[in-house]
């Protein structure tokens, strides 16, 4: 999952659009294939539609925060 977001945010600043994980955030370990396939395929579409809709822009940075409690895991991309 960390070389999925590291891809991330190279292709953040390959538009020159800077993209910073938050300190706190806490994904936790799986075995699962699945659900780590699962997880890179929503993680990557918000993370591009956020990407996309503001490409082209200057000034703009993307904030990604992910927690997981009571089961489930909580995440935000935000500018």
């Amino acid at each position: 999952m960390a070389g999925f977001i590291i891809s991330k945010i190279c292709r953040a600043c390959e538009s020159c659009i800077k993209q910073t994980p938050d300190e706190t955030s806490l994904l936790p370990e799986t075995n699962d294939v699945e659900m780590t396939h699962v997880l890179n395929s929503l993680l990557g579409n918000l993370i591009e539609n956020t990407l996309d809709a503001i490409n082209g822009v200057e000034g703009h940075e993307i904030n990604l925060s992910f927690h997981h409690y009571d089961n489930h895991l909580h995440r935000t991309v935000s500018d």
